[in-house]
């Protein structure tokens, strides 16, 4: 179902046997192109664009230093990456589903739509009820990724502290268990809500377009590019009123 983890969304038949998150992941990029051939292209932009302000706001922010200090650029893009790559996939639709033979919650979720705005003859009630439950899939994906990004960066800078003398620590940092939460939070709540959106202003852009394929898929360009930077002040402004950062105890020994 495109509700859920569901990989290919039409029935048991198309699922691979056991558990295969690369199979199961394909299938569903399979399912999800077929419902929609620009979703490849979808996923693709959302990635490169955020790829592209990771990197020019560190390349700014830490100058003569990027190079030097690369594996915290890259432990940031990576896990921004996978971040976007579950928002983005998992409200994709993927096409015409099978009628779920499932009853209790699990027969309810397969009957949400993948997304707010998805087409079809879905209830007012069915369309609340997917952004709860991807609410709930989100934040839990933002407290994981959120506690094991944090601790990543953590462990980076305590080695390159103690293994680089020219390195300079940053002064402040944010607790793993704290920041978890937040990206909890955030990913539940705002990013849900941006990402709804997004779906929503692309099929009106796609609708308007019509076989205008470059139209569309700029249009499309302008609202990823304007929801990535929503998503960046607001973070800001979410850390911010947590405060998130607090003071670090420098690891380096002293001589």
């Amino acid at each position: 179902s495109g509700a859920g983890w569901d990989a290919g969304g039409e029935g048991s038949g198309n699922r691979p046997s056991g558990f295969n998150p690369l199979a199961l992941f394909l299938a569903g990029f399979k399912a999800r192109t077929a419902a929609d051939p620009n979703f490849p292209f979808k996923i693709c932009l959302e990635l490169l664009n955020d790829l592209t302000i990771i990197l020019t706001v560190n390349f700014l922010a830490r100058g003569e230093r990027f190079f030097k200090e690369i594996q915290f650029v890259l432990c940031q893009a990576a896990v921004s990456l996978l971040n976007d790559t579950t928002l983005v996939y998992l409200l994709a639709p993927t096409g015409a589903k099978a009628v779920s033979q499932a009853t209790g919650l699990k027969g309810y979720i397969a009957s949400l739509p993948a997304n707010l705005f998805e087409s079809g003859s879905y209830s007012i009630a069915q369309r609340i009820g997917c952004v709860l439950y991807k609410g709930c899939i989100y934040s839990c994906i933002g407290l994981v990724m959120g506690l094991l990004g944090t601790q990543l960066v953590h462990t980076l800078t305590d080695l390159q502290e103690r293994m680089d003398p020219a390195f300079e620590a940053p002064t402040e940092m944010q607790p793993v268990l704290k920041s978890g939460f937040a990206w909890m939070g955030f990913m539940g709540v705002n990013s849900n809500l941006r990402y709804q959106t997004v779906n929503g202003l692309e099929r009106v852009v796609y609708a308007v377009a019509g076989d205008k394929v470059g139209l569309a898929r700029a249009g499309s360009l302008l609202v990823r590019l304007g929801n990535n930077f929503l998503g960046s002040m607001t973070w800001i402004w979410w850390s911010s009123f947590l405060k998130l950062n607090e003071p670090r105890e420098s690891k380096r020994q002293s001589k």
